[in-house]
C-alpha cells in the first residue's frame, strides 16, 4: 500500500500520485476535502527536500496569477499552505487527460484543440497587465473528448504578469524544445511567446512526436523547426500557418493570440478523419508477429499511395493557387510548370525535378533546392534570398535579377546561365560551375568563390567579392 503524506491536519486527504517533477522538487496529488468531500489536486513544492528554496518564487507566482483569473478552462486556485519541508498549492480538479497521452485526433481535431488553446491565452493576454503562461506543452493541457475536445491549461509556475515580468530574466523558465527562442536567450517576452509553444505543441500532435523528442527537430543553428517532411495531408495554408506560429523570431509569428485565432478560424484542414498518429502494434506470439508484419507492409502501400495521391493533389493546387509555402515536395516532377509568381518560401524541394519550368518572380526565400534539376529553368526576378542550393543543377537557366542573397550553390552547377544583375552577395559558391556565365552587373560582393570555375564568365560592370567594379 503507497504511502502519502499526511495533510489531515490541513483538511485533506490524499488519493494517489498525478504526477512528479524530480528536479524541480514538486510532486502533485489527486485529494479530497475531509469536511466537504470535494476532489482537488494539491501540488507540494518539496523545497528543503532537494536543498534548495528556488522554486518558492515560481509558488508565490502560480498564488498570484491564479488568484487573479476566473475561466472554466483553467482550475481555480482554491488554497495553500505551508509544510515542513515546503509549500502546498490547492486548485480544482478537472476530469480529464493529459494532451500528451492522447491518442487518435484528427487534423480537424487538432484545428478545434489549437483553436480552444488559442482562446484561453486571448483570455490571459487581454488581463491587465497581460498574462504570459510561459511554459505551454502536451503535459500542461488537459482534454475532455466527452465534452467537444474541451481543454485546460494548467501549471502556471513559470507565469509572468505585466512588462516588469515580461522582461529579462537571470533564470531561464519553461521546458527546452516548446520554450520560444526569446526565452533560452534570456531576450524580451512578447505575447507571441507562447504561441511558439502553442505551434510547437500542435507539431507533437500532428506528427506523433513525442514531447520529449521535440527538441531533436530543432535545427541548431536557425532554431527552426524542421517537421515538414512528417506532418499527414494537410492544407499548404495551414502548414504556413503552423510555420508563422513556429518562428524563431518572435516578430515573424501573429502578434498575439487573437490574431493567430483570427487566422486560423477559416482556414481548411485537408485530411479530415485521418486517425493521427497511426496506432501501434503491441503484439508478442509468432502468429501476432507475422500478422503485425503483413500489416505494417499494407499500412506502407497504403501510405505511398496515398503519398503519392497527395503529391499529385498538392502539385494541383499549387499549379491552381500558385500557394505552396512550406510545402514538403522533395522529388517532384514537374516539368515545364507554370509557376510565375509562385509562393514557395520556405518550400522543400529537394531533388525535386523543375526542367524547363517558368518560376519568374516567384518565392523561394529559404527553400530547400539541394540537388534539384533546373536545368533551363526561367527564375528572371525570383527570390531565393537565404535558399539552399548546394549541388543544383542550373543549366542554362535564366536568373536575371533574380535575389541570391546569403543563398547556398556550393558545388551548383550553373554553366551558361543568365546571371545578369543577379544578387550575390555573400553567397556560398564555392566549387560551383560557372563557366560561360553571363555575369553582368550582377553583385557578388562578399560572396565565396573558392575553387569556382568561371572560365568565359562575363563579369562585365559587376561587383566583384572585395567589392570593387569589373571593368
Amino acid at each position: 500500500m503507497a504511502r502519502y503524506p499526511d495533510f489531515s491536519r490541513y483538511n485533506y486527504h490524499i488519493q494517489q500520485v498525478l504526477g512528479k517533477n524530480t528536479t524541480g522538487g514538486r510532486v502533485t496529488y489527486l485529494a479530497s476535502h475531509l469536511d466537504s468531500q470535494q476532489t482537488v489536486v494539491i501540488k507540494q513544492y518539496q523545497f528543503a527536500k532537494i536543498g534548495h528554496w528556488n522554486g518558492y518564487r515560481a509558488h508565490q507566482s502560480e498564488i498570484r496569477v491564479l488568484r487573479s483569473l476566473n475561466l472554466a478552462s483553467i482550475p481555480r486556485y482554491l488554497d495553500s499552505f505551508e509544510t515542513p519541508n515546503g509549500f502546498c498549492l490547492v486548485q480544482e480538479y478537472k476530469k480529464a487527460d493529459c494532451l500528451g497521452q492522447v491518442k487518435g485526433l484528427s487534423p480537424q481535431d487538432i484545428k478545434q484543440v489549437a483553436l480552444n488553446i488559442l482562446e484561453i491565452l486571448i483570455y490571459l493576454q487581454q488581463q491587465n497587465p497581460p498574462i504570459i503562461h510561459g511554459d505551454i506543452k502536451p503535459d500542461n493541457i488537459l482534454i475532455d473528448r466527452d465534452k467537444g475536445l474541451k481543454i485546460y491549461l494548467i501549471d502556471f509556475g513559470f507565469a509572468r504578469m505585466g512588462s516588469s515580468d515580461l522582461g529579462m530574466s537571470s533564470t531561464i523558465r519553461g521546458t527546452v524544445g516548446f520554450m520560444p527562442p526569446e526565452e533560452m536567450f534570456n531576450l524580451q517576452l512578447t505575447t507571441a511567446s507562447d504561441l511558439y509553444s502553442v505551434g510547437t505543441t500542435l507539431v507533437c500532435l500532428l506528427t506523433g512526436t513525442p514531447g520529449q523528442n521535440i527538441n531533436q527537430l530543432i535545427a541548431p543553428e536557425s532554431y527552426q523547426l524542421d517537421y515538414q517532411h512528417l506532418l499527414p495531408p494537410i492544407h499548404p495554408r495551414f502548414r504556413r500557418w503552423l510555420r508563422k506560429m513556429t518562428a524563431p523570431k518572435a516578430s515573424d509569428r501573429f502578434a498575439d493570440a487573437l490574431t493567430a485565432y483570427q487566422a486560423l478560424e477559416s482556414l481548411t484542414i485537408e485530411g479530415k478523419g485521418t486517425v493521427l498518429p497511426w496506432p501501434g502494434l503491441d503484439q508478442y506470439s509468432l502468429k501476432s508477429v507475422v500478422v503485425g508484419v503483413s500489416l505494417l507492409v499494407a499500412m506502407a502501400l497504403v501510405a505511398m499511395t496515398g503519398l503519392m495521391y497527395w503529391q499529385g493533389r498538392t502539385v494541383r493546387l499549387l499549379l491552381t493557387t500558385k500557394d505552396c509555402e512550406g510545402c514538403y515536395l522533395r522529388h517532384l516532377t514537374l516539368r515545364q510548370g507554370n509557376l510565375v509568381g509562385a509562393n514557395l518560401a520556405q518550400a522543400n524541394l529537394k531533388d525535386s525535378h523543375l526542367k524547363d519550368s517558368n518560376l519568374t518572380k516567384a518565392d523561394l526565400r529559404g527553400a530547400n533546392l539541394s540537388n534539384a534539376y533546373l536545368k533551363g529553368v526561367t527564375l528572371t526576378g525570383a527570390n531565393l534570398e537565404g535558399a539552399i542550393l548546394q549541388g543544383v543543377n542550373l543549366i542554362e537557366a535564366n536568373l536575371e535579377g533574380a535575389n541570391l542573397a546569403g543563398a547556398n550553390l556550393e558545388g551548383a552547377i550553373l554553366n551558361g546561365a543568365n546571371l545578369s544583375q543577379t544578387n550575390f552577395q555573400f553567397a556560398n559558391l564555392l566549387n560551383a560551375k560557372l563557366k560561360y556565365t553571363r555575369l553582368v552587373k550582377s553583385n557578388l560582393e562578399g560572396a565565396n568563390l573558392g575553387g569556382a570555375n568561371m572560365e568565359g564568365a562575363n563579369l562585365e560592370k559587376a561587383i566583384l567579392p572585395d567589392g570593387s567594379f569589373s571593368q
